[in-house]
């Protein structure tokens, strides 16, 4: 694709069955709830979510070596 404009609505589709599986997601939620509850909405929703048949994870890039410390980073919110 040269550009944004010659992706379509089946390149989009197709993309996304084969990429987002549940391997390749993570699902966070935050607020003032019940854990056990949470965890078996999410369970009752997602529980049966499996990965398309002959499914391979893409090769994993390199990464950049962590710090050597732990450490907290702060974002300030507008």
């Amino acid at each position: 694709y040269w550009t944004v404009d010659a992706v379509d609505r089946d390149d989009a589709a197709a993309w996304h069955a084969r990429h987002v599986v549940p391997a390749n997601t993570r699902i966070a939620v935050w607020g003032d709830f019940d854990a056990d509850d949470m965890a078996r909405q999410l369970t009752e929703v997602f529980g049966g979510w499996t990965a398309p048949a002959g499914w391979q994870p893409a090769p994993t890039p390199e990464r950049t070596p962590a710090p050597d410390a732990p450490g907290l980073a702060f974002v300030e919110k507008d």
